[in-house]
């Protein structure tokens, strides 16, 4: 039926913007991260609950991020 057709298009074009969000919340916490740590020398743990996110996940993201860098 075509009204369910428009809810799958709506569903895929839902889910394609998602995963972009997803994506640019990912950079934006990982270049928070580093800038906490390393521009204003706060530790993994306290940048973590800054930013609502685990202390190992910060370690990895600013590891990635010099990774990257390098």
């Amino acid at each position: 039926p075509e009204n369910l057709m428009d809810v799958v298009a709506r569903a895929n074009a839902t889910r394609a913007q998602a995963s972009e969000l997803s994506d640019r919340a990912q950079h934006l916490t990982a270049s928070a991260a580093r800038s906490l740590i390393v521009d204003l020398g706060m530790t993994v743990r306290d940048a973590a609950q800054l930013l609502g996110v685990s202390h190992q996940r910060v370690h990895q993201l600013v590891h990635q991020d010099q990774a990257r860098s390098a």
